[in-house]
């Protein structure tokens, strides 16, 4: 974004709110989520409007299509399913995956037997665990999109992250005169909204005066 890497590994950048990128509208930048499966988005900004002071909560006000369900196996996975419920057991037909199975052995005669019963294996378990993840998720819609649905989940997910306690723990430890390690509680808090803003301004408030410190070790206890 702006010709710079932003992620959530980096302490410089991963509280940055969208609103601070100033983005202008056309603006676009790709957002990765989840760097295990790599499901990229592609996010444009449309439209920039006033909003209601106070009023931070999240809204979809339109869009296509459903979005894959969590723990589906990225992309690769999610297309795998789609193709898994559009063709049934056509798809894993025993007959047809012999004869695939023996295409390669006779495209590749140095391998040994015992390769082609492992592809075996991971073909019925790759398969198997598609059907697993269909059963668990249900049948996939990739074309229905209900905005009241939507809205109604992201209502509940900011509630739950307003609500959700934590407890923050500061210790410093700094060295005396005779390089002997020191250790000292400074700081506890425990609020139901609490952002990394206001943690900093209160550790600025507690920190004033300490110079000697070597090192802060930070315990967040949900």
């Amino acid at each position: 974004m702006h010709g710079q890497e932003f992620n959530s590994f980096r302490r410089k950048t991963r509280s940055k709110a969208l609103h601070e990128f100033k983005l202008h509208r056309q603006e676009k930048f790709l957002y990765v989520c989840d760097t295990l499966h790599m499901w990229e988005w592609d996010v444009r900004v449309l439209d920039i409007q006033e909003g209601v002071e106070g009023d931070h909560a999240p809204v979809c006000v339109g869009g296509r299509g459903a979005a894959p369900p969590e723990s589906c196996g990225g992309p690769t996975g999610y297309r795998l399913m789609l193709k898994r419920q559009r063709e049934g057991a056509a798809m894993s037909d025993a007959v047809r995956l012999e004869a695939g199975v023996q295409m390669l052995a006779e495209a590749c005669p140095g391998q040994s037997a015992r390769t082609w019963d492992l592809l075996r294996t991971v073909l019925d378990e790759g398969f198997q665990s598609i059907d697993r993840r269909l059963h668990e998720l249900g049948p996939l819609q990739p074309d229905r999109l209900s905005l009241k649905e939507a809205n109604a989940r992201l209502s509940e997910l900011t509630r739950r992250w307003r609500l959700w306690p934590m407890k923050v723990w500061v210790e410093v430890v700094s060295l005396n005169a005779d390089g002997e390690e020191q250790r000292r509680q400074v700081l506890t808090i425990e609020r139901r909204e609490l952002s990394g803003r206001l943690l900093r301004c209160d550790f600025a408030a507690r920190f004033r005066g300490i110079t000697d410190m070597s090192a802060m070790r930070i315990f967040s206890i949900p």
